[in-house]
């Protein structure tokens, strides 16, 4: 019984990635290498602190963040996957600078082709900028 229990529990993190309808990463920008920056068509850069893997921490900076947003969250999900996207908040570490800790699951489709969506909060109005980031590992 005690295994079967740890079994469920790691159903989460083992992501069924059925597919969906949709195929979310069209126009999407691409960030081919996080670890050296990746600077994005709104004029923010994007920068992990180690290359993107799956079950583990993610460290992930934002940087030229306009000084009047007042929030930042990542979403994660895979384009073309019906599964729920992961979510994190980033903090204000600095000025103009952004920074979070995200772990992705595992697709059990053995897919690695994740996409961000950057939202960025000002007042009570966001922004969305999407980012197609390939994570060896998935």
């Amino acid at each position: 019984m005690r295994r079967r229990r740890w079994c469920f529990a790691l159903l989460p993190l083992l992501a069924a990635c059925t597919p969906s309808v949709e195929d979310a990463a069209e126009g999407a920008e691409t960030c081919g290498d996080p670890v050296s920056t990746c600077v994005l068509g709104n004029g923010m850069s994007l920068q992990t602190r180690e290359t993107p893997k799956v079950l583990a921490p993610i460290h992930v900076t934002l940087r030229d963040v306009p000084v009047q947003v007042n929030a930042v969250r990542i979403e994660a999900g895979m384009s073309g996957m019906s599964m729920s996207p992961v979510s994190i908040g980033l903090r204000n570490t600095a000025p103009s600078e952004w920074t979070g800790e995200l772990i992705l699951p595992y697709c059990s489709q053995g897919r690695s082709d994740w996409l961000w969506t950057l939202v960025t909060q000002v007042g009570s109005g966001e922004r969305r900028t999407r980012i197609a980031i390939r994570v060896p590992g998935s």
